[in-house]
C-alpha cells in the first residue's frame, strides 16, 4: 500500500512540486491585507456601529468592521515594529533576540546589501541599524519576509496602514478626552 501526502508549508515550498514556489498557497500579502482593510473601512461607513462580528473567531469579543480594521493594521504593522523576545516565540521555542524586528531588519540589510570589509561602506553603519527591508511576502506563521527584499512597491502600502493606525489612535484619544 502506498501512502501519498501533501504537507502545508506556509511560506516557500520545500518540493519541486507544482513549480516549487508556494507563495500563492498562504503567505501574507502586504497588498491583499491592504484591500481587505480598505473594504471593512468602506463597509464600515454603511452599516456604522450596529454590525458587528466576533473577533478573533470564539472569543467572546465583538468588534464593529472599523475596530476590525484597526486590529488588522496593527497586526501588520506588528511586522515592522521592534518586538521584545517575550512578544514573540519562534518556531524553535528559543524565540528572538531581545529588540528584534518580526520581518527582519535591523542586521537583516548586511544580506542584501553585503558585508563591506573595505571601507565599511554598509556593513556596521550604525545609523542603518534601522533600515527595514520591504519584503515581498511573508511567512504567516512567523512572519519573516520572504521573496525578494526590495519591493518597494505593494509593500510600501505599510506607510497607508501606518497612517490609519495614527488616525484611529488620535480619535481615540480624542473621544477619552470627551468622556
Amino acid at each position: 500500500f502506498n501512502e501519498f501526502q501533501v504537507y502545508y508549508t506556509s511560506s516557500e515550498s520545500d518540493s519541486s512540486m507544482f513549480g516549487g514556489n508556494s507563495n500563492w498557497r498562504g503567505p501574507l500579502w502586504i497588498p491583499m491585507n491592504y484591500l481587505i482593510i480598505q473594504s471593512l473601512d468602506r463597509l464600515y461607513t454603511f452599516f456604522g456601529n450596529s454590525f458587528t462580528i466576533e473577533m478573533p473567531t470564539a472569543s467572546g469579543i465583538h468588534m464593529n468592521l472599523d475596530q476590525i480594521s484597526v486590529d488588522l493594521c496593527r497586526r501588520l504593522l506588528k511586522l515592522f515594529l521592534i518586538q521584545s523576545a517575550q512578544d514573540h516565540n519562534g518556531e524553535d521555542g528559543e524565540g528572538m533576540a531581545s529588540s528584534q524586528r518580526t520581518c527582519g531588519g535591523g542586521g537583516e540589510y548586511r544580506r542584501f546589501y553585503g558585508d563591506q570589509k573595505d571601507g565599511e561602506m554598509f556593513g556596521n553603519v550604525k545609523e542603518l541599524k534601522d533600515l527595514i527591508l520591504f519584503y515581498e511576502y511573508f511567512d504567516p506563521e512567523t512572519g519573516r519576509g520572504c521573496g525578494a527584499s526590495h519591493q518597494t512597491g505593494w509593500t510600501a502600502l505599510i506607510a497607508n496602514i501606518i497612517d490609519r493606525v495614527a488616525k484611529a489612535d488620535d480619535l481615540d484619544q480624542h473621544e477619552s478626552k470627551a468622556h
